[in-house]
């Protein structure tokens, strides 16, 4: 495969399972807390979503890519799997 710009960035995909992955260590000193995640590192920590989001926007810029998530355990979510989706 080529190199593309696209391809080397990292998806959001990536910034969730790298919150994932750090969720037990952020629980113990940011529980509550709104975590800035970008490339695969907490970026920093804010007390509101809107706080966090500003902040990520001012230092990465409105194009990057970035996750904003609470800093709480996470909660198994509900899917369907109703017999019409397998027809």
């Amino acid at each position: 495969m080529l190199w593309s710009l696209e391809t080397a960035m990292p998806t959001l995909k990536d910034e969730r399972d790298a919150f994932e992955r750090l969720l037990p260590s952020l629980l113990e000193q940011h529980r509550g807390e709104y975590v800035i995640v970008a490339d695969g590192e907490p970026l920093g920590f804010h007390h509101t979503f809107a706080g966090a989001y500003g902040a990520a926007v001012k230092a990465l810029g409105a194009a990057a890519r970035f996750l904003v998530a609470e800093v709480k355990p996470l909660e198994p979510q509900p899917i369907s799997l109703a017999w019409s989706t397998f027809g």
